[in-house]
């Protein structure tokens, strides 16, 4: 099914959406949305009932799993010499240069 998108409706649209937007540039988005339209419709049309199970069957490409392995908690005693590495630091925390301007 294609919709035809009326100019006054797109006027009202722009309206409230804050939009300002010329003449040329209402015409173009009448065309694109037009032209999306016409790709919904074809969508529309495609037949997908038995991708589910194409996809379940076709999903791992092979059989082999990863593993699973046991979390293990180890205590971290570098963080001296870790923090000797930063030339700025504050206490027990360390200083970097902005990276967000």
């Amino acid at each position: 099914m294609m919709e035809r998108f009326e100019r006054k409706e797109l006027n009202r649209l722009c309206r409230q959406s804050r939009l300002r937007l010329k003449n040329k540039e209402i015409r173009k988005l009448q065309e694109d949305l037009q032209e999306l339209s016409g790709y919904l419709t074809k969508l529309e049309g495609i037949e997908v009932t038995n991708t589910y199970e194409a996809i379940e069957e076709g999903y791992w490409m092979h059989k082999n799993k990863t593993p699973l392995r046991k979390d293990r908690v180890e205590e971290f005693d570098q963080k001296e010499l870790m923090r000797k590495n930063f030339p700025k630091r504050n206490h027990n925390f360390v200083t970097v240069p902005k990276v967000i301007k």
